[in-house]
């Protein structure tokens, strides 16, 4: 009787063993995925960004305003910082200057003309 317990102690401890191992296992994997989404969020540049009247716009993949236009740009984008930073002044942008925009009938977006194209940037917040 007493061997029967023993070995049924020894297959308990090592049972537990096991589920700890694969508990651990199991928690240093998500601690690598974890780590691995915060290195692609740290990596990720910023976007094409511009500030007018004092508001953040982003680009979006939005499709431009397709009726009529009045033909005169709201604006003009006149200084810039370095890519991947944030313009702080208005009418700045972080990918180049001598771009008009349009307001799109309200503050929310912004139609920017980029070389004969045309780049739909949404107000941020």
């Amino acid at each position: 009787m007493k061997k029967i317990v023993r070995v049924f102690v020894f297959i308990s401890l090592i049972t537990c063993i096991g589920i700890l191992y694969l508990a651990n296992i199991s928690k240093s994997n998500d601690d690598l995925k974890s780590n691995e989404s915060e290195k692609n969020i740290k990596k990720d540049p910023i976007g094409r960004m511009i500030k007018i009247n004092g508001i953040l716009y982003y680009e979006t993949d939005d499709t431009p305003y397709n009726g009529p236009r009045c033909g005169n740009y709201d604006g003009l984008i006149s200084s810039t910082v370095l890519e991947g930073e944030i313009p702080i002044e208005n009418n700045q942008s972080n990918f180049g200057v001598n771009y008009g925009f349009q307001y799109t009938g309200n503050l929310d977006t912004v139609e920017v003309f980029i070389e004969n194209e045309i780049i739909v940037f949404s107000k941020i917040g």
